[in-house]
């Protein structure tokens, strides 16, 4: 259609006659919020009879809320939990009502009141749900199934009551506690494990472990992943995060259930560093010794299970991360990385007790990682804070030994950057 040319009726007609008018929509439309589709979606909550299915829905709603907030905003469930009540009360319908009840179901203890509050006043008008007043489900019996090297996790809790099933939640170390995904299982998962984990690949044999220590664990993992950022947007986890929550405080645990960490002891420290260099076959120089103590310096800090739990994960992120971020080599040292951490993964998962099988894996990942790790180590621009400051120190002649040297040397240090950035302003 060519609207280049103008019609003959249109002749004589005042501007803007004959011409089909803009609808008038109103202004802008308004923008749909994680409320908003909490309880569209709780339509099918009302006639539900499974509480589970009820958790399930009130989870994935708190955690869309939870991933789709910003790094500024502190409380985004609160924020959801608050805009659910708010259209319930200002339209007040069944599937509302339901929203309401869902969430109140596995809602941290800060928002309890407010959504025992809209209950009360919406009950008299709407029938609640079959599953609202069935019991919170009971654990029975907790799991744990593990790689050979404690680098990977599978915690799985059981529970009882009308709707029985297991909580499973898979748990990585290295690089940090994260929960890779959560998900429900059916019940008795447990006497069924090795069918449902396969036999291909690196076994995870499990074995029942206290509820309470489950929990704990499920817990600080669940703690620790929160932390993470940018935020663990797989979806297998946010769905459940909440829900997963909501069991731990349902059972009394918190992370500070977890045992906490503490350092390895002078003492031992040095009886470790004797058995190794007794056992190891590496000449007993400095040079050996105090790589070793590196290893015992990135286990005792970094790697969940200690000192001796060495992964094919975790060698990667000692030679080609921590090292080169970390420490200040000489270049005698520096040599002797490979050879002695080649060994000393060996002594430490050998002292262990794990298999000949599931070391040479962890072995074989210190030369594959060997180049990345010189590469790495070239690259100053990526040296941490106290390395840079260090080696800084160390080219000005400064014996980082003496400790009233270095209390000197520190604070011209910070007067000279001080100084620096005031020019630059």
């Amino acid at each position: 259609m060519d609207y280049g040319v103008v019609s003959p009726k249109s002749r004589g007609r005042p501007p803007g006659r004959g011409r089909a008018k803009k609808p008038n929509r109103g202004g802008p439309v308004r923008q749909i919020m994680p409320a908003d589709r909490a309880i569209a979606d709780a339509c099918r909550l009302v006639d539900e009879p499974s509480r589970l299915i009820a958790e399930a829905a009130a989870s994935a709603w708190l955690g869309e809320a939870w991933l789709e907030a910003g790094l500024s905003e502190r409380d985004p469930e609160a924020v959801l939990i608050l805009g659910v009540v708010g259209r319930a009360h200002t339209k007040p319908t069944a599937h509302g009502y339901a929203a309401v009840q869902a969430l109140r179901l596995i809602a941290p203890a800060s928002e309890v009141k407010v959504l025992d509050e809209a209950i009360e006043l919406l009950a008299a008008d709407f029938p609640q749900p079959r599953w609202a007043d069935a019991e919170a489900p009971a654990p029975v019996a907790a799991y744990v199934a593990s790689d050979p090297w404690g680098s990977e996790q599978m915690l799985l809790v059981e529970y009882g009551g009308d709707d029985p099933h297991g909580l499973l939640a898979h748990v990585t170390y290295p690089g940090g506690t994260t929960v890779q995904k959560i998900g429900i299982l059916e019940p008795a998962s447990a006497q069924r494990w090795n069918e449902l984990a396969g036999e291909d690949g690196i076994p995870m044999p499990i074995a029942e472990q206290p509820i309470e220590q489950v929990l704990g664990k499920l817990a600080e993992a669940l703690r620790r992943t929160g932390m993470l950022w940018p935020k663990h947007d797989d979806l297998d986890y946010v769905d459940l995060r909440a829900l997963a929550a909501a069991r731990c405080v349902t059972a009394a645990v918190t992370d500070a259930d977890w045992l906490e960490w503490e350092p390895i002891s002078d003492d031992a420290r040095a009886a470790l560093l004797d058995d190794f260099a007794r056992d190891s076959g590496l000449p007993e120089d400095t040079v050996a010794r105090s790589v070793a103590d590196c290893c015992i310096d990135y286990g005792d800090g970094y790697i969940t299970g200690g000192v001796l739990a060495w992964s094919p994960g975790e060698v990667e992120l000692f030679l080609t991360d921590w090292l080169p971020r970390k420490v200040l080599l000489d270049p005698e040292q520096r040599a002797a990385v490979p050879a002695v951490t080649r060994t000393w993964v060996q002594f430490a998962l050998t002292r262990a007790g794990v298999e000949q099988e599931w070391i040479d894996p962890v072995v074989a990942a210190v030369d594959e990682y060997a180049e990345d790790f010189a590469l790495a180590y070239d690259d100053d621009s990526a040296w941490g804070p106290g390395k840079q400051i260090v080696a800084d120190l160390l080219a000005r002649g400064v014996d980082v030994t003496d400790k009233d040297q270095m209390e000197i040397a520190i604070r011209e240090y910070n007067a000279e950057q001080l100084a620096r950035r005031m020019l630059d302003e």
